[in-house]
Formats: structure tokens, C-alpha cells, sequence
């Protein structure tokens, strides 16, 4: 973080950070129940990879932007220099939507898909690309057969 003086012995601070969480969703809908349970993931990396879509984002559109959300079975550490999941098993085109100071990016999974989910990631292509983000979570996910969870990825722009 950058300082600078102000006058009179003030300090003006400068930096940025992006952050970024994930959030589940799990819909339960049935003849007697209509409800959404959200369970909150908690922050995520976002890797080396993302943080240069975004800066090169902002100078050009040669990379394209997040567009899709994976998912797999690995259970190593989020690490600042990975740049894919350790053991993709799903991915998907992810809705994503910008707001003054974030991006969201939001795609739904079927028990079948995403049972025994333990990393998730957001990446800006079908298949390969550049990983935005990753995120590992303990205990393996598990939902009832039949039942579709959406996972929400929130990176928001802040001064430091």
C-alpha cells in the first residue's frame, strides 16, 4: 500500500483490493415446502491468473472476460499460483452479472453433478482458459438425489 502525505501531518492511503466469496444456494421445492437455504463458502483466492484478466480487462478485451463456473474433487489448498482445479469433474456457462464495485457469476448443479464437490472455480472459458478464482471447501459437498444447488462467485473491487 502506497501512502502519501497530506497536509499537516495527514496520511492519504492508496490501494485497492479485490476479494472475492462464494455462496451456495439449495433450493428444496416439493408439494409442501418451498424454501432456499443459503450456506455461505466463505472468501476465496483469487489466483494469479485472475488477477491478470482482470487488470488486462481493463486495458483491452484480448482475454475474454469470466464466463463459466467449475467444479471437482481435489482437496489441495487454494494457492495463488494454481491455474486450473486440481480434479475438474463439471463445468458450466455461468450467468454472470456487474455492479459499480463487484461481478457475479452464478450456475446452478444437479445432486448428481456436484456430490462430492470439494473445489470450485470460475474461469473465463468452456474449457480451459484463465482461472479467476478457486475456492476448496471441507467437508465434500453433499445434497439429496434430485435436488440442484447454485453456486454464486461475488468479487468485489474496494479500497484498501
Amino acid at each position: 500500500m502506497n501512502e502519501k502525505k497530506k497536509t499537516k501531518g495527514e496520511t492519504l492511503r492508496e490501494g485497492l483490493a479485490l476479494v472475492g466469496e462464494f455462496t451456495a444456494t439449495l433450493r428444496i421445492q416439493n408439494m409442501f415446502i418451498d424454501r432456499e437455504i443459503k450456506i455461505p463458502l466463505g472468501k476465496n483466492m483469487i489466483v494469479n491468473t485472475g488477477l491478470e484478466l482482470a487488470l488486462t480487462r481493463l486495458k483491452d478485451a484480448s482475454l475474454n472476460p469470466v464466463s463459466h463456473m467449475a467444479i471437482g474433487t481435489s482437496s489441495t489448498s487454494e494457492s495463488a499460483t494454481q491455474t486450473a482445479l486440481g480434479a475438474e469433474t463439471t463445468r458450466k456457462s455461468a450467468t454472470v452479472n456487474t455492479s459499480s464495485y463487484f461481478i457475479q457469476a452464478q450456475a446452478t448443479f444437479s445432486s448428481t453433478e456436484i456430490n462430492g464437490t470439494q473445489e470450485i472455480g470460475v474461469f473465463n472459458a468452456s474449457s480451459g482458459g484463465k482461472m479467476f478464482a478457486r475456492k476448496v471447501v471441507s467437508p465434500a459437498i453433499q445434497i439429496p438425489s434430485g435436488f440442484n444447488m447454485t453456486l454464486t462467485h461475488k468479487a468485489t473491487l474496494s479500497r484498501a
